[in-house]
C-alpha cells in the first residue's frame, strides 16, 4: 500500500526516495501519504533514529523489494 502511493505520487525512484527520506526524518500529518482513517486509528510515525547514511541504505532496500515497476516484467 505504501509503495504503490508514493509510486502514484512520486512516480520517479529518485522522487520515490526523496519523498520517503524526508517523511522518515521528520513525519507529519501534511506530508504523510496514508488515509486519514488509518492517521487517526494509529496515529502518525516516530521520527527515525537512523543515520542518514543507514536511512538511505534501507530505504534502497525497501525501493528494491516493494517496487512496483519491476514486478510487472
Amino acid at each position: 500500500m505504501f509503495m504503490k502511493k508514493y509510486t502514484i505520487k512520486y512516480s520517479s525512484e529518485r522522487r520515490i526516495k526523496k519523498a520517503l527520506f524526508k517523511y522518515l526524518k521528520n513525519p507529519s500529518y501534511s506530508t504523510s501519504l496514508l488515509p486519514f482513517g488509518y492517521l487517526r486509528r494509529f496515529g502518525i510515525k516516530k521520527k527515525t533514529t537512523l543515520s542518514d547514511k543507514n536511512l538511505k541504505n534501507m530505504i534502497d532496500t525497501y525501493y528494491e523489494q516493494y517496487n512496483r515497476k519491476k514486478k510487472i516484467y
